[in-house]
């Protein structure tokens, strides 16, 4: 097991993304970590690449290998992803052709901001949610390195700085 990144709904729930593939849930009743497609309602041979609850809803954003943005809604039961997108979340359709999201950060100033890599490059997306608008999407670093990168995570500092870093990749919006 190679965990990516361990989080915390608001509502006190772990959630432990491994290695860009599997999407576990904390279940208290057993002490361990599961599956998390019961939870999330979704297709247990997803590969999940990327997951973070959006704050201040009740709404489990995920990256589905293959699939792209896949939205789950536990307020409603719903589940949006493209080519179901049952509650029309707009960055389902404004991202359809992303199809493998990651690296998931929602920030203080409204902004969902994450990383997709296809068969060529990684690439950074930074949606303004308020707005609903990018702020820049399908930015890459190749035309800087000139070869081979890796993002590995999106971190927000108190002071609203954002760091992106990787495999020859360490900076900040």
């Amino acid at each position: 097991i190679a965990p990516k990144k361990i989080s915390e709904d608001e509502h006190g729930h772990l959630f432990l993304l491994v290695n860009n593939r599997a999407l576990l849930f904390l279940d208290s009743a057993v002490n361990a970590f599961v599956p998390a497609h019961a939870y999330l309602h979704i297709n247990e041979n997803w590969m999940v690449t990327g997951f973070a609850q959006q704050p201040g809803t009740k709404k489990y954003w995920m990256g589905i290998n293959g699939i792209g943005l896949a939205i789950y809604n536990s307020a409603t039961g719903n589940l949006s992803y493209v080519g179901h997108n049952t509650e029309n979340e707009p960055l389902i359709e404004t991202y359809k052709k992303v199809l493998s999201p990651s690296d998931f950060l929602f920030d203080s100033k409204g902004r969902f901001w994450f990383s997709n890599t296809d068969a060529q490059y990684f690439s950074m997306y930074c949606h303004n949610l308020k707005e609903n608008k990018p702020v820049f999407a399908n930015y890459e670093f190749m035309s800087v390195f000139q070869s081979f990168y890796d993002i590995e995570g999106i971190f927000e500092q108190r002071d609203g700085t954002v760091w992106i870093w990787g495999m020859k990749v360490f900076g900040r919006y």
